[in-house]
């Protein structure tokens, strides 16, 4: 049998874009990392009318976000977030931007470095510039939620999917 390569390089991206009362809510997460301890990010973001309002750590399987600077004057965010009391693997949020006058992400990350939580080792990643900008979804609304579950994200699917097809008559033609 042939084992596929498999990617062990952590990936940064946001997640989707959720509607509050009063903005937009969206994480920054890191996927299949291991034994995260902290991060640092500077995040960037777009002036059209965009506001960051607040900064916060995320739930669940999250950092915990310990200084932010938010500079809504040169378009900047600032984090640092980490735990000292367990390490973090699998997907992880990092933090969590608050901001107005936009429904889809505006932000883009333009530096960003990991530390494994025993060694203090930065850890490789991918994902800087490359984050998926999604637009708003407002919670509760499947008619949305239904039609984004039938777009077909792009290259990463698509190429998901021939690599199964590949390991699929790989696996027959071994028998």
């Amino acid at each position: 049998m042939l084992a596929l390569p498999v990617s062990a390089e952590p990936e940064l991206y946001f997640g989707e874009v959720e509607t509050l009362e009063d903005g937009y809510i969206v994480s920054l997460i890191v996927k299949d990392v291991e034994n995260l301890g902290s991060c640092d990010a500077i995040i960037k973001f777009t002036k059209s009318g965009v506001e960051v309002t607040g900064v916060t750590s995320g739930d669940g399987n999250a950092l915990t976000v310990q200084t932010s600077d938010i500079d809504n004057t040169e378009c900047a965010v600032t984090v640092t977030a980490w735990d000292v009391s367990t390490a973090h693997s699998g997907d992880v949020v990092i933090c969590n931007i608050v901001y107005t006058g936009s429904d889809s992400n505006p932000f883009e990350v333009t530096s960003a470095e990991l530390f494994d939580y025993d060694s203090y080792d930065k850890i490789q990643h991918t994902g800087k510039n490359d984050i998926d900008r999604s637009t708003a979804t407002k919670a509760g609304d499947e008619q949305d939620d239904i039609a984004k579950s039938t777009e077909i994200p792009g290259f990463g699917l698509l190429t998901g999917l021939s690599v199964m097809l590949i390991a699929v008559r790989l696996l027959r033609e071994d028998k």
